[in-house]
């Protein structure tokens, strides 16, 4: 079974409140500027795989993003819901060689 990553490590204050460990990101709305599919349709990188809290690396395991190769300006967006101060911000390079 996959290890699902429950808190990103992040420095997190808004208001009077500070959150230690907090994942703001977690399960909220993506965008990207385009979105990679394998032939059988079965995987694909859509943004909300780096959203999803799960630690794979591995594009086969269906948790990254992968944009197409000819996106030039790939980008990808997550709608956080609030403004908040974030302090510290985590993110990992695929693994795998797709």
């Amino acid at each position: 079974m996959e290890q699902v990553r429950s808190m990103s490590l992040f420095y997190l204050s808004f208001g009077n409140v500070t959150c230690l460990l907090c994942n703001v990101a977690l399960h909220r709305p993506t965008t990207s500027t385009s979105v990679y599919y394998t032939d059988a349709k079965t995987i694909d990188g859509n943004a909300y795989n780096a959203v999803d809290g799960r630690i794979s690396t591995n594009f086969w395991r269906g948790s990254c993003i992968r944009s197409v190769d000819d996106d030039h300006y790939r980008s990808m967006t997550v709608d956080l819901g609030d403004i908040y101060d974030i302090q510290h911000f985590d993110f990992s390079l695929r693994e795998d060689k797709l």
